[in-house]
């Protein structure tokens, strides 16, 4: 049988009183070691067989500031479509807004969830809102999901992303793209006694007490030349360091792509290789732009031209926007597209 230094025999002890199974949590409250000395001896020991460790990694989802001031005073987008209700299922934008109570910055926003949700349609040309005929007659709007989940979280604080239903988690991954909450990633480490963990707990057999630091005293006295010194393991695992950072443009390009979600644009992915009429056209860049020439972006040689000849109509529009403007109340770029 392997011996035990003190901390093992303790830790070992405190696992058997608990059942034979515990978490790392449960076994600092129990022998009141701080979490590196319960992970030390617990490596130690799984090195001898005495225990086996399993991790889990749950995430953890927390409400943010922001996310707690929603939950007490409703999503802002509620709160525009009850004031136009209020003002009786079509007003001006910025007297809806007064009315809801919103700030100038999150008008838009709410506009945007608004529309997304199908709750109201937005004319630009007066600059009205107007309630979605489909809920004129109904009572109350029905909660989304997303409203439920800060429900549960203001009740709850915390949350575990794993035991949500396939809805609301959905609409986590929506309200930490709002900076509503955070998702914050946690391993938890259940340690679990084998037979042969048993055996020692049971025999006591401990090592002397080990000594982790020499110290000036242990020199002068001489007493280190009886004292046992605990054996530095080389290759016992470490925590993990991550000194990299996310480069200047990927932040900025994380916070472009925020706020755009905020305002209720919905993210989508694409080839890695566009033409130049999704690329440029379609986004109403005009044709003599410096951004399309070769110095600022790339073209390839084959294939030289993109195929568009599903894209018919949507051509057609595009070709009189830049021509004529076309519907959009716009006067185009004025050239033969």
């Amino acid at each position: 049988m392997a011996e035990l230094r003190t901390q093992e025999q303790q830790l070992l002890s405190a696992l058997e009183s608990l059942g034979g199974t515990a978490t790392v949590e449960q076994l600092i409250q129990a022998c009141g070691f701080p979490d590196s000395a319960v992970m030390r001896n617990a490596l130690t020991l799984q090195e001898k067989n005495f225990i086996s460790i399993r991790a889990k990694i749950q995430n953890n989802i927390k409400l943010t500031p922001e996310g707690e001031t929603y939950v007490k005073d409703g999503l802002p987008e509620r709160n525009l479509i009850l004031a136009t209700a209020q003002l009786g299922g079509t007003a001006d934008l910025q007297k809806t807004a007064k009315q809801a109570g919103l700030e100038p910055q999150f008008i838009q926003i709410a506009l945007g969830w608004a529309i997304r949700k199908k709750w109201a349609l937005y004319t630009s040309e007066n600059n009205t809102i107007r309630i979605n005929e489909s809920l004129l007659h109904q009572a109350i709007i029905p909660e989304g999901c997303d409203e439920t989940l800060l429900k549960n979280l203001n009740t709850k604080h915390q949350a575990t992303q794993e035991d949500l239903s396939p809805e609301l988690q959905q609409a986590t991954e929506q309200l930490k793209k709002r900076k509503l909450l955070t998702i914050e990633p946690k391993t938890t480490r259940t340690l679990q006694i084998t037979a042969e963990g048993k055996k020692a707990a049971t025999e006591n057999k401990i090592t002397p007490q080990e000594i982790t630091q020499l110290t000036p005293e242990l020199i002068i006295t001489g007493k280190w030349h009886s004292a046992k010194l605990q054996k530095y393991n080389i290759e016992a695992p470490v925590a993990k360091t991550w000194p990299g950072k996310k480069h200047p443009y990927l932040q900025f390009l994380d916070e472009v792509r925020a706020k755009l979600v905020q305002l209720g644009f919905k993210e989508m992915t694409g080839t890695s290789v566009e033409t130049s009429f999704f690329n440029f056209d379609a986004l109403y860049v005009p044709q003599d732009h410096p951004a399309r020439e070769p110095s600022d972006i790339y073209y390839i040689k084959d294939p030289l031209c993109g195929d568009l000849t599903k894209h018919a109509q949507a051509l057609e529009h595009v070709k009189e926007t830049h021509e004529n403007g076309w519907k959009t109340g716009s006067t185009g770029w004025r050239y033969t597209y």
